[in-house]
């Protein structure tokens, strides 16, 4: 059997351990050293060698190595972290530097005939840019297009009052001639339609008293009417420097309301207007019974057609009264 204290073998009929002195009297059948009693396991236990200095000092050094091993780690996860972050910034900041291409984005909005926007692509490329120079051009080339495309759409809409402005603003250059020839073209066409208006007035006036009865001089009535509305739309019911003979100029007290008729082919065209309106001053440069050369806007009655103040349809047929908006007058 084994000693219960220091668990040293001893003799079955020990009463004492010879070893540690222990008493054996006592001892009980439970306390008898088993596969699984307690004094088997401080047997296992005393029997179980002591870790040695050298093993202890292995412990720690193995402890120490894993340490540095991870300390290894982490540092070369934070370089790695560090070197990534520094390759985003790089990519990044190599974005910024690199410019756009403003010659590539000029370039796309001129076939766009975006020319403004043109402009201020061009004007951001930079002076010691190889594209410079072209820029300048391109700059050149756009601003010139954008002036253009005010004299087309001066003429196409027949605008001679825009382009006489535009005359003023580019006096003494190359653009000032460009108007000049389009605002010839605009008259001649405008002196044509005066001949096209009144001469169909004087056809209507013909097929009128041709009529046979009143139904048929009405219906040739209405188709005058509504003839000489579609004609005068196509310009917006604008004309420009026709010709005629002032027949009345009267005022009202102080002249504050202005009254006068322009007479020509027997059509009188009215007018009606007031001290403040911009063409004012120019009605005391002309002279009664004398040709003058005139501007405005025919006025609009009812359903749109042009407005006449011709008391009765004959009158209206034989000597048209229509109300226009003077925008100019001159001495012929």
């Amino acid at each position: 059997m084994f000693c219960p204290e220091c668990g040293k073998q001893i003799n079955e009929n020990s009463k004492f351990c010879r070893y540690c002195g222990t008493s054996i009297r006592n001892l009980e059948k439970k306390d008898v050293p088993g596969e699984n009693s307690t004094l088997s396991t401080k047997q296992q236990a005393y029997q179980s060698p002591k870790s040695s200095p050298a093993q202890q000092i292995d412990r720690k050094t193995g402890k120490i190595i894993l340490i540095t091993i991870g300390i290894l780690v982490g540092i070369i996860v934070l370089i790695a972290l560090i070197k990534l972050n520094d390759g985003n910034i790089t990519a990044l900041d190599e974005v910024k530097i690199i410019p756009p291409n403003y010659m590539e984005k000029g370039n796309e909005a001129l076939t766009n005939k975006n020319y403004q926007q043109a402009i201020s692509f061009f004007e951001k490329v930079s002076a010691d840019s190889k594209d410079y120079q072209e820029a300048q051009n391109q700059i050149k080339y756009a601003r010139g297009m954008i002036i253009q495309s005010e004299l087309d759409r001066y003429e196409s809409s027949k605008d001679i009052t825009g382009l006489d402005n535009f005359i003023q603003r580019h006096s003494g250059t190359e653009y000032e001639q460009k108007a000049n020839d389009i605002r010839t073209r605009l008259m001649d066409y405008f002196h044509t339609r005066q001949s096209q208006f009144e001469n169909k007035q004087i056809e209507f006036a013909k097929q009128y008293t041709e009529g046979m009865n009143d139904v048929a001089r009405s219906n040739i009535f209405n188709e005058s009417n509504r003839w000489s509305a579609d004609f005068m739309k196509e310009d917006n019911y604008r004309f420009y420097d026709w010709h005629g003979t002032l027949l009345t100029l009267s005022t009202t007290k102080g002249g504050t309301d202005v009254g006068a008729i322009i007479n020509s082919n027997n059509i009188a065209y009215k007018v009606k207007l007031t001290s403040s309106d911009p063409v004012y001053q120019k009605l005391a440069s002309v002279q009664t019974f004398k040709p003058v050369r005139f501007s405005g806007v025919f006025k609009l009655g009812s359903n749109r057609l042009l407005s006449e103040d011709s008391i009765t349809e004959m009158g209206k047929m034989l000597n048209p009264e229509l109300n226009i908006q003077l925008t100019d007058i001159s001495m012929d």
